[in-house]
């Protein structure tokens, strides 16, 4: 069990929701730390083409993904985008919805051309 699998144990107390949104915050708070140390590894990009090939990990890598606004971030989007289209045209309904709204992030004129090729 890891440390944050202990922490969060700890954390969750089913009969006391008293301060339940504090709970929230902190867990969100935890999450958002986790999502800033993904967003920098340098391996980042071959993780999310894994995460991929699962449904599940899709859907999580999609909505990973809608955090992207920086410029550099959106140059990763457009080297997943084969991947994206991919998933926009044969996903579940919940991926390809996912899929779409990150395609449409990255600068529309890139896109189309881009599309053009794909």
């Amino acid at each position: 069990m890891s440390k944050l699998d202990i922490n969060i144990q700890l954390f969750i107390d089913e009969n006391n929701d008293s301060d339940i949104w504090e709970k929230y915050k902190f867990i969100e708070n935890e999450c958002n730390n986790i999502r800033y140390l993904l967003m920098k590894h340098k391996d980042m990009q071959n993780i999310l083409k894994i995460a991929f090939d699962s449904p599940h990990e899709c859907t999580m890598a999609l909505r990973f993904l809608q955090y992207f606004t920086h410029p550099d971030e959106l140059k990763i989007i457009e080297k997943l985008m084969p991947q994206l289209v991919d998933i926009a045209i044969y996903g579940n309904p919940t991926n390809i919805t996912y899929s779409r709204k990150v395609i449409g992030l990255v600068n529309r004129k890139w896109l189309e051309k881009i599309l053009r090729v794909i």
